[in-house]
């Protein structure tokens, strides 16, 4: 292998399939004569593998797609990390895997742990996920996978949409959109705008003193409704146990232009969902003013000590991983 000059004229551009095998130049669809190519590729130390036998496809230019059609024999060394397959198209060719891989997420959970410091846990289909958001920066603690070492070890750590990208291009996708919802059972996406991002915005304000998480209950909404748990959390050392009676189940939803927040009676074994407020309680336009004495005057303190910073990076994190919709 040497460098060249492409002026020097002595190289040129083959079409593959050629038309001596049958095919009519680049863009050309193989014939069943043409001979496939066998190709070796050692994968980077950053991407984790999902599969024994990695799909593998090629881009089509007119259809604006990864295509699977033409590749086969392929196979994959764990050890060595060699990939090895058989393909009738030489042309952008990449290690394919299905977008909703890890959704539905199967629970999450946001809870303090100091001043500007907060763990934010994700479990999926295949790892559990842990990012530390200190100050507004992140850090990933986990997965603790060889993989992920140069993500794990940035020192000044991660804006939380170019951790979620990095993590996206490694094999682990938490960036879930619309169309994701509509090829997975159980999953209704909620309406971004209207209910998301405002609850996002509700749930990073208080999240200074307050543990956050999934609630069984939000599945069986539609798309204007949502409902989650909160605990206050003033002792950092003691992590809240998801399994306790003691959360707060907390409704969410868009009615004709208006936000609700109301404190549910629900609890996550109850035998059916109502929507409801608990007994002498109404509706409010904040989760915090729904809370109203159940956050007590030290969260409160926390909750106004709190960064603009840190609790936008918490509202990001909610709002790119979209836990609502998906987990």
């Amino acid at each position: 292998m040497r460098p060249f000059n492409e002026s020097e004229g002595f190289i040129s551009k083959l079409a593959y399939p050629s038309p001596s095998t049958g095919g009519s130049g680049e863009g050309m669809a193989p014939s069943l004569s043409t001979p496939p190519m066998r190709i070796s590729y050692a994968l980077p130390d950053h991407i984790v593998s999902r599969a024994d036998n990695p799909s593998v496809g090629w881009w089509n230019d007119e259809e604006l797609k990864w295509n699977t059609e033409g590749m086969s024999d392929i196979s994959f060394d764990e050890e060595s990390r060699m990939l090895t397959f058989h393909s009738l198209h030489l042309t952008n060719l990449a290690v394919l895997q299905e977008r909703d891989t890890d959704f539905p997420y199967q629970r999450w959970m946001f809870r303090p742990v100091g001043e500007n410091h907060t763990l934010f846990l994700l479990e999926g289909k295949a790892f559990e996920i842990e990012i530390e958001v200190k100050h507004g920066v992140c850090h990933l603690l986990r997965p603790d996978i060889p993989q992920l070492h140069q993500l794990r070890n940035k020192k000044d750590g991660w804006h939380p949409a170019i951790l979620l990208k990095e993590l996206s291009k490694a094999g682990i996708n938490l960036l879930p959109c619309d169309a994701d919802a509509d090829i997975i059972d159980d999953v209704i996406a909620k309406d971004l705008e209207k209910v998301e991002e405002s609850l996002y915005y509700d749930l990073s304000l208080i999240a200074p003193s307050f543990s956050l998480a999934f609630s069984r209950w939000n599945h069986q909404r539609g798309r204007d409704e949502a409902v989650v748990r909160v605990k206050e959390t003033l002792d950092f050392d003691a992590p809240p146990d998801l399994e306790s009676v003691d959360w707060i189940t907390v409704g969410y939803m868009h009615d004709d232009g208006i936000k609700k927040s109301w404190i549910s009676p629900l609890h996550e074994d109850a035998d059916e969902y109502t929507s409801d407020p608990i007994d002498g309680t109404s509706t409010h336009a904040t989760v915090l003013l729904a809370l109203g004495e159940r956050c007590s005057e030290q969260g409160n303190d926390k909750i106004k000590a709190s960064s603009a910073r840190h609790t936008d990076s918490l509202r990001r994190l909610m709002t790119l991983t979209r836990i609502v919709s998906f987990g």
